[in-house]
């Protein structure tokens, strides 16, 4: 079956459109990734290249859902209405290369590696 030759123009059009800013969204700005845990306070964190700088706040997020189900390793799809928690703020304090960076939590916080993290803008 030929997709192309069933829509309309206008369609295909749209269809393209929608594709671009799918891919688009998908790829920037993602969410970056506790990657080592080096102690209660301190972690190697990856986000995409050059995302942050020395310095920079960041946010350590939990994902809710309204069913109780808990996502914090991962966004699960399917799941209705997932909301993102700021759990805890933290400061880049060292940039290891274009990809990893060292942050600080303050005491207490809770955080393993895999947990995602966010450039925080209030």
């Amino acid at each position: 079956m030929n997709i192309a030759r069933i829509c309309s123009t206008g369609t295909k059009r749209l269809a393209i459109l929608n594709a671009i800013a799918f891919f688009l969204g998908c790829t920037a700005g993602r969410p970056g990734v506790v990657r080592m845990k080096i102690d209660e306070r301190i972690a190697h964190i990856e986000f995409e290249s050059d995302r942050v700088k020395v310095g920079d706040t960041i946010a350590l997020i939990e994902t809710r859902c309204p069913s109780g189900i808990l996502a914090r390793k991962k966004i699960r799809p399917g799941l209705p209405k997932c909301k993102r928690q700021v759990l805890a703020l933290g400061k880049i304090t060292e940039r290891l290369n274009d990809r990893y960076s060292v942050a600080e939590f303050p005491r207490g916080v809770n955080f393993d590696e895999g947990d995602s993290v966010d450039v925080y803008q209030p």
